[in-house]
């Protein structure tokens, strides 16, 4: 499976703050703001015990707003929805 790598998200945070400048200079466009927050995770994943690993992940899932799900969801004729949510959580079927 292909990973998403810190550098494809600094890539997209970079176009899309070319596309959607902040027009005061301080706030961000939600889009930003959303791959922002998964830059953060990234950053200090490392760091996180395994619950709060797991808790984090959980969050994701059960949102279905992340991309990659959405994409997965995309391919296999469906929406995010349609994925169980055991195996949205990575737990075998």
């Amino acid at each position: 499976m292909a990973g998403i790598h810190i550098t494809d998200i600094e890539a997209a945070i970079n176009y899309w703050r070319d596309k959607k400048p902040s027009s005061d200079g301080i706030t961000l466009a939600p889009e930003v703001r959303a791959l922002a927050e998964v830059y953060a995770l990234m950053v200090f994943w490392t760091e996180m015990r395994p619950a709060q690993k797991r808790q984090t992940w959980r969050r994701i899932t059960l949102s279905g707003q992340a991309w990659r799900f959405n994409r997965y969801a995309e391919r296999a004729g469906g929406s995010a929805s349609d994925v169980p949510l055991a195996q949205a959580q990575g737990e075998p079927a």
